[in-house]
């Protein structure tokens, strides 16, 4: 019962520890995913926008990353789009198709993104396991989506959908 009383402490004090604010190496908006082409205006009748994120590469086991979006005049998050994958620093992020449709509005919009790099920290002698912060970071990125039509990388339309589907990335609406 002692040393699991102490591998409790041990695990308690790891998580309450300070991560490591860290900066975003770059993040932009996208007009479609593997793009790193920045774009900061998007049509209203045109597809979803994504957001490009690169990460510091500290080779964590797990990253998180999150977004949400806000239409300028509505307080409430509008749409929000999440994502936690192993060992990655590059990251593109979205709403689904169906959730951009139900809030799309011309305006200014802005996308607070935030990432977390997660490690596990073992206890002594390899005791329980406990994720903590190694580094943490936040921005906001500000884009608009107009009325008129925004021309779109040609590789968007010639390569978007088959690609996407043979990555097994392809959102569903």
């Amino acid at each position: 019962m002692q040393h699991l009383m102490r591998a409790a402490a041990v695990a308690l004090s790891l998580v309450g520890g300070q991560a490591q604010a860290l900066s975003f190496d770059q993040a932009y908006m996208v007009a479609a995913p593997f793009s790193t082409q920045q774009v900061s205006d998007f049509a209203v009748d045109g597809p979803t926008p994504w957001l490009f994120i690169d990460l510091p590469a500290l080779g964590s086991l797990f990253t998180v990353t999150q977004s949400s979006w806000f239409v300028t005049g509505i307080g409430a998050s509008q749409v929000h789009s999440s994502q936690r994958l192993q060992d990655l620093d590059r990251f593109w992020l979205a709403p689904s198709d169906l959730a951009w449709a139900a809030v799309k509005t011309v305006g200014s919009w802005h996308s607070d993104v935030s990432f977390d790099l997660v490690g596990i920290q073992f206890a002594e002698n390899g005791g329980i396991g406990v994720g903590i912060s190694e580094g943490a970071g936040a921005t906001r990125l500000d884009f608009s989506v107009s009325s008129a039509p925004v021309p779109l990388p040609a590789g968007v339309w010639l390569l978007g959908p088959p690609l996407l589907t043979a990555l097994g990335l392809r959102r569903k609406t």
